[in-house]
This record gives C-alpha cells, structure tokens and sequence, in this order.
C-alpha cells in the first residue's frame, strides 16, 4: 500500500496507522532529520497537509527498512537496539561429579609372545614351604634320636647254656672258644647274640656282668669274662674231693665304648658240665650312660 500525487485525501484508520508509527520513531527522528526536512519543503510548495503526510509516510518507510516491525492496530512496536559494550567472562564453574563406570568392554585378543628375553633375576630366598617342611623334619629327628638313645639306654639280658637233649659236657678243647648261652631270659635292647654268645655294648657307658659256672663231680673247670680279647675276670672249679658238686661265679663292672664286646671263653683243656636245669648263666645290663 502508498500514497501517490493524485491522492487528496487519506482514511482515518491510514492517518492512526502512520501517527502511531512516527510516535514510536520519533527517538530515530533526528537520525533521519535531513530526509525529513527535505520533504517538508516539498509540503510549502504542495500543500501542508499532503506534504505532512508524505514526510510521515516516508519516515514510515525508512523505519521499516531499518527493521522496525510495525503493526496496524497494535500499541507495541519493536526495533533493534545499538549494540552494547561486551561483558567480561564468567568464572569457571565448579568440577562436575565423576561419570559412573561404563560397562566392561569386550576381552581383546591374545598378544603375541614376545621375542625379547629379560634378564635373569636373582636367587630367591629359601621357599616358605621348604622351610616348614625342614624344620618338621628336624623336629622328628630330634625326636627319632631321644627314641633311640631311650632305646639303648635300656639294656638287661640273661641267658643260659644248652638246656634241650641229654646232660652233656663241653670241651675239653686244646684252645680257648667261646661258649653261646643260647637261650635268653631277658634282652632288653638286644645288645646280646644268642647264636654267637656276644654282648655289644650299643652306648657308651657302665655295664654290670656276672656269670656262674657249675661243677657236677671229678671235673676240673674254668672260664674268663673276655673284653674285645682281653681276659678281664676267671672262675674256675678243679675236680672235687668229698664235695661232688661245686658253683664257681664273678663278676664285674665295665666302663665300655660303644661297640665294645663282652663274652665268655672255657679255657683250654677243662671242661663245663650242663643239663637241663639252667645252672650256667651269663647276664649283664646297663648301670648308667657316660
């Protein structure tokens, strides 16, 4: 819609329209004041009414290139302002919260094997098990060795000579030998052989002996306790006159080294008479250890 030169006359709504318009310019009038006055010289040569209205309309004009936004009937007008001065940044905010674990990804696959080779590290300690074990094995045989030297330092024994089959006389013989009580009473510890009549000492320590020896009748006998070959005590009996049965006995004690043996040897051209009745013995046993 505009107005053109032939135009006399404007509607009232037209004239509100455009008087609204220029009262919500009129802040912008001087920036236009040269256009405006220019049209006013025009209204003296024309006329003044139709020359104010043309200045009105042409102000209208320019405020709608300017971007004003005008609408008919309506008391609220809208223009762009000036730009103004930039504010100064804001502060940072404060540190969010942490973000919550994702979801576990997919297992990768598996790396290749390395060519390179590190070095080779130090000795390591002793094993933690290892030691346990040792030193459960030390306690046993701490304990194995209390055992033992319980078991040997109980030593007794008892024995006798032949007593199965008919009363019989051993010897004589034209050297020493060594007679075997072959049936054992007591032997505790088992120092004492009974196939070879030998007592081994088996620690070291004081030992009692005692023997005893039987002479029936017309017998000359005697025998010696022996120590590793060496004749330590004798008993002997020579053939008897009146009296028809005779006992010969002795005995000793012995400091003895582990290992040392204790026996009894007939001597050389006499004899000993035994039976069943067990009257030739040969005993000993452990006084203390040393």
């Amino acid at each position: 819609m505009g107005l053109d030169s032939d135009s006399s006359s404007i509607s009232m709504k037209q004239f509100v329209y455009i008087y609204s318009t220029w009262q919500s310019a009129f802040f912008l009038f001087q920036v236009f004041q040269e256009s405006f006055m220019l049209q006013l010289s025009v209204a003296f040569a024309h006329g003044l009414k139709m020359a104010v209205l043309r200045a009105l309309w042409f102000t209208a004009l320019l405020l709608q290139d300017c971007g004003i936004l005008l609408s008919a009937g309506s008391e609220a007008v809208s223009c762009p302002a000036l730009a103004g001065v930039p504010g100064s940044p804001g502060h940072n905010g404060l540190p969010g919260r942490d973000g919550r674990d994702g979801h576990p990804g997919p297992k990768g696959d598996k790396g290749e094997q390395s060519v390179c080779v590190g070095p080779q590290g130090q000795t390591g300690g002793p094993d933690l098990l290892s030691t346990i074990l040792q030193e459960e094995v030390n306690k046993i045989k701490q304990q194995l060795n209390v055992l033992l030297t319980d078991i040997k330092t109980k030593v007794a024994f008892s024995a006798t000579l032949y007593t199965t089959g008919l009363p019989k006389n051993i010897g004589p013989n034209t050297k020493r030998v060594t007679l075997v009580y072959e049936t054992a009473f007591t032997n505790i510890g088992n120092a004492y052989n009974t196939k070879t009549g030998i007592f081994t000492a088996p620690v070291k320590g004081v030992y009692y002996f005692i023997f005893v020896l039987f002479n029936p009748h017309n017998l000359s006998t005697a025998v010696a306790l022996m120590k590793n070959g060496e004749s330590i005590v004798l008993a002997s009996d020579n053939e008897p006159g009146a009296d028809t049965e005779d006992t010969a006995t002795n005995s000793v004690s012995l400091l003895l080294e582990e290992g040392d043996r204790v026996y009894i040897e007939l001597l050389e051209n006499r004899k000993v008479y035994t039976d069943g009745n067990k009257r030739n013995t040969f005993s000993g046993h452990l006084l203390f250890t040393m």
